[in-house]
């Protein structure tokens, strides 16, 4: 879970985003045009799922300049004190949900998710694929009512395709859903290898059955066993080239 933060309060914003990522959301302290930046990357680029969390007395006019400019990323307010007269004015100006101070991370994260959630058309807290269950509030997978035990990273990565499941996703998409905040980046196959962990791991419970389909010169599709190579669902995904090794 990855978001970023901008407060017109300076020690504020970097509070909050330390605050948050000790809690387990991955957050960073950025400027008004650090996020006014975001409406130039690709709609499914990855990095439209980094959420945005305004603070200060700026907050509506920075949520409807982004909107403005198609920023397409959750945004949620948080403010001082209840307010109704203030949320509503922060969720006309763009934001998705607003919360009150003091926030929990473990919060911030299930608003999160339940945005990002919706975006992709999923109502549930869960997807089915196959005899695989997807959960989005962060608990392991399941296959066949087995637990999936997979690490943090690689629960993102596979979060990440199953938001978008039976459609191609581009390594570049996962890559920046995943690792684009960080200044120092990974090795360039770092997503070709824990797609192979975690394929391996599906297969120690499956016993043989893969739901990780590479589709060449294009990403990588989660689905049931069953649906792998069908054409029409490949279509349906990302056109962005990225070769998947």
């Amino acid at each position: 879970m990855r978001a970023f933060v901008c407060d017109t309060d300076l020690s504020m914003g970097l509070a909050l985003a330390g605050f948050l990522t000790r809690g387990g959301v991955e957050a960073a302290h950025v400027t008004r045009d650090d996020l006014e930046a975001l409406a130039s990357a690709s709609p499914e680029s990855g990095m439209e799922y980094v959420a945005i969390i305004l603070g200060g007395t700026e907050a509506e006019e920075i949520a409807a300049a982004l909107r403005a400019a198609g920023v397409r990323n959750p945004i949620l307010g948080i403010i001082d004190a209840r307010s109704w007269e203030r949320c509503v004015s922060l969720q006309g100006a763009g934001c998705d949900d607003v919360l009150y101070k003091p926030v929990k991370p473990q919060e911030v994260a299930s608003r999160i998710s339940a945005i990002v959630r919706r975006m992709n058309g999923h109502v549930g807290g869960h997807v089915a694929i196959g005899d695989l269950t997807v959960f989005f509030d962060g608990r392991e997978p399941e296959i066949a009512g087995q637990p999936l035990k997979l690490s943090a990273r690689e629960t993102a990565i596979f979060t990440h395709l199953a938001l978008k499941a039976g459609k191609v996703v581009a390594k570049d998409s996962i890559f920046n859903a995943v690792y684009g905040m960080q200044t120092k980046l990974p090795f360039d196959k770092v997503i070709d290898v824990y797609i192979c962990k975690i394929r391996k791991k599906i297969e120690a419970v499956t016993g043989g059955p893969l739901y990780i389909e590479t589709v060449y010169g294009r990403g990588y599709k989660l689905a049931a066993p069953e649906a792998q190579g069908d054409p029409e669902a490949a279509d349906a995904g990302e056109s962005h080239p990225a070769l998947a090794a």
